[in-house]
């Protein structure tokens, strides 16, 4: 890994006493847009730039995130840092503050767009795996630097980001339903309504989180009105700076966003310990993710404090479940190489006999290598009753099996 880092002591970036000029802007002034295409994987956004003159890396854009975050570097990766200093952080999840390397000064590009002398954070030791679970390499997140610089629009149909210029952009051309947005320790937020199990309705106020790839999540630590709906799967929920994340996935009946409804949707409840580093800020209630996002046409507009949402061809899709019970990976990100990382208890997988560390060989069929990882976590949430053919490598022999996807809840 060919890391140059040099130590200085931390001061404002100057040349001659002036400061430096910083953040993100198009490369020619008077241009009013740019288009990007993404890819995206497990709802998640993924774009490509360049740091520091670096070869392509991959970000995905989340407007969690403050500073651009590093998770991973790689052998195969190339990167200059200036103005380092060591810390440590720490975020959702039960473990202990983690070390980090705090950057200053660098230099971003991406289609038409320049980023000049941007802070960012490098992980000492890469502990979410996003390119082993989201099949293909990602060196990590991006947020809050785009966001506040640009009118971002967000095409999850066609899987178009589209950056305006706040100053040369006519506003009035922008279509959508206005939602009052604000800006709070640079993370976005509104207010919405949800229906629970038993038919209580309560406003809450939510994070909108386009790296959180499911639909929503409540937490109970802020609000003794969440409840917990009575049918719910004690489920692994993700992995935050300090740790794995658990709680249980249970429905609730609908979320309201101004005149738009959305019924019977998937909702995480993270238990309470795991979210103690976060208890307070914002008087928030959970988030809102990328599985309810991408049933927008979305217009973030953090200048105007306001998001605007029209529905989008997956408006009406149900929101299903990993229905099979397998949590897939790749050894070798960018290859057709599936891996069996984990198998819930008493869940489809689980009964067909399939094992951690089984290696998928066909589907249906269909040699993996016609499958990306986001065509099998789809497959995986298609429809209850469908039934997928596996064959997997278990220790130099091959086995056969049938899930029988199932609605866990």
């Amino acid at each position: 890994m060919k890391i140059f880092i040099f130590i200085f002591f931390l001061v404002p970036i100057t040349l001659f006493g002036q400061i430096l000029e910083k953040g993100f802007a198009f490369k020619r002034g008077r241009q009013k847009s740019v288009s990007i295409p993404f890819k995206m994987v497990n709802n998640l956004i993924i774009i490509p730039m360049f740091i520091n003159g670096s070869d392509t890396m991959r970000f995905i854009l989340d407007t969690g995130v403050e500073s651009v975050l590093i998770t991973e570097l790689t052998q195969r990766d190339s990167l200059n840092l200036l103005y380092v200093r060591k810390i440590n952080i720490r975020g959702l999840g039960l473990g202990e503050e983690i070390e980090a390397y705090q950057s200053y000064g660098n230099n971003f590009e991406f289609s038409d767009i320049v980023g000049k002398n941007i802070d960012m954070l490098i992980l000492k030791q890469d502990i979410f795996f996003l390119s082993s679970k989201l099949g293909m390499e990602v060196h990590g997140l991006i947020g809050y630097d785009i966001f506040k610089s640009f009118i971002v629009e967000i095409d999850y149909d066609k899987q178009l980001l589209t950056l305006h210029n706040p100053a040369k952009v006519k506003r009035k051309k922008l279509k959508g339903v206005a939602f009052p947005l604000s800006i709070e320790n640079t993370k976005p937020y509104l207010h919405a309504s949800i229906t629970q199990d038993d038919s209580s309705q309560i406003a809450v106020k939510l994070i909108i989180d386009t790296g959180a790839s499911h639909s929503i999540s409540l937490d109970k630590t802020d609000s003794s009105l969440i409840k917990i709906p009575l049918q719910t799967i004690e489920s692994y929920l993700g992995k935050g700076l300090s740790g794995d994340i658990k709680g249980k996935i249970g429905r609730i009946l609908a979320l309201k966003l101004a005149n738009f409804q959305l019924k019977d949707i998937a909702a995480s409840y993270p238990d309470e310990i795991y979210t103690k580093n976060v208890a307070g800020v914002g008087h928030r209630n959970g988030n809102l993710g990328a599985d309810v996002l991408k049933r927008f046409h979305v217009i973030f507009d953090y200048q105007s404090k306001q998001l605007l949402l029209r529905p989008s061809q997956q408006f009406k899709k149900p929101f299903n479940y990993n229905m099979s019970g397998l949590d897939i990976g790749t050894p070798l990100p960018g290859l057709p190489l599936y891996v069996i990382a984990d198998v819930s208890t008493h869940s489809p997988a689980h009964e067909a006999g399939l094992k951690q560390n089984d290696q998928i060989i066909t589907i249906d069929g269909t040699n993996v290598s016609q499958y990306t990882l986001n065509d099998i976590l789809e497959l995986f949430q298609s429809k209850p009753g469908k039934k997928i053919k596996l064959t997997v490598m278990r220790n130099a022999t091959t086995v056969k099996a049938i899930i029988i996807l199932k609605r866990p809840i």
